[in-house]
């Protein structure tokens, strides 16, 4: 086992590599569990969204796409979702992020710059016509 991260404690990650080799981990914040060893605070910092971070070497380091507390932005912005992420990627690259938003739906985001950059799309819900 390896921690990618010593500050933000993260649970039910995610895992995907790009075409070009590039690790990506997701992971919904760590409400619910601390890091270890144990601190004292037992809450993790988090920007109203799941954690990503990236690896360009082989999963030797990860950093984190967004800081937790800079500005309230994470990889995508500004809270788009807390829960339950997962990856897909097409046929051309392009990376897809989603995530649960309260259990009431779930935003959708894209790189296609191998995961350096995320463009926000709407919410799944709102695509199909729901709330």
């Amino acid at each position: 086992m390896k921690i990618i991260d010593p500050v933000r404690a993260g649970g039910e990650p995610v895992i995907t590599i790009t075409p070009k080799g590039t690790i990506l981990v997701g992971s919904h914040p760590g409400w619910t569990h601390t890091r270890y060893p144990v601190s004292p605070n037992l809450i993790t910092p988090a920007t109203g969204q799941s954690y990503m971070w990236r690896s360009t070497d082989n999963g030797k380091t990860f950093a984190p796409l967004g800081l937790p507390n800079a500005g309230g932005a994470g990889p995508r912005g500004l809270g788009q979702g807390v829960s339950d992420p997962d990856f897909a990627i097409d046929k051309n690259g392009r990376v897809y992020y989603t995530d649960l938003e309260a259990l009431a739906a779930a935003s959708v985001s894209w790189s296609d710059d191998d995961g350096q950059t995320w463009l926000q799309g709407n919410d799944i819900a709102a695509a199909f016509g729901g709330a």
